[in-house]
């Protein structure tokens, strides 16, 4: 059995960026962050969580680590329940009524992602797959939804200018060509799906 997902960032447009994955039902949310993490292109250089709201949820699957332990204690006492990203899967979430789950990326820029659950198939899969998508992926660190939306009108607008140069080199933009916010085509999913199988094969 398997899960497909579309899941879109939020508050990004013109064009909006999203991707449609199937992934197996037993996957643990862990290993669903790494998929995520491949989809879109991330480089998991920050901390993350699940949730039902970005902040100020019911829950939040994460993962926990010792010396955070006073995080989840402060969570505990606003009505939070913490819940190992290891030791949780897909199919403990979305087992009824519920279609969709937020995945947020980065504490500092807030990237917000929607996890839209589309369908249930009994096709057996033996890794997640990327299946279609649409946007380019935002580059780390540059400064979310807001930053992102300023960087796409400096680069496609005005790419000529010093700001552009400057914003080139500062998110090390280099050497992706021509700047152009609507790419994603069929050799980024082959390039994406290569990394899922690797992902399944190293990842619990």
């Amino acid at each position: 059995m398997a899960f497909i997902f579309k899941i879109k960032l939020r508050d990004i447009s013109k064009p909006p960026v999203w991707r449609r994955v199937a992934m197996p039902h037993d996957y643990s949310l862990e290993k669903t962050h790494c998929v995520i993490q491949a989809v879109f292109g991330w480089f998991n250089e920050h901390m993350y969580k699940f949730s039902d709201k970005p902040y100020g949820g019911s829950f939040e699957i994460r993962p926990l680590f010792e010396e955070d332990r006073w995080i989840y204690d402060d969570l505990k006492k606003h009505g939070c329940k913490v819940i190992d990203s290891a030791e949780i899967r897909l199919c403990d979430i979305f087992n009824g009524d519920t279609k969709k789950l937020l995945y947020v990326y980065d504490f500092g820029d807030d990237w917000v992602h929607e996890m839209v659950l589309e369908d249930i198939v009994l096709t057996q899969y033996d890794h997640a797959v990327c299946i279609t998508g649409k946007g380019m992926c935002p580059p780390e660190n540059c400064g979310g939804p807001g930053g992102y939306e300023y960087m796409k009108e400096v680069l496609t607008e005005h790419p000529d200018s010093e700001e552009a140069r400057e914003m080139r080199r500062q998110l090390d933009l280099s050497g992706i060509g021509e700047f152009d916010p609507r790419l994603f085509n069929n050799y980024d999913i082959r390039d994406i799906n290569e990394l899922l199988v690797y992902i399944e094969e190293n990842v619990k």
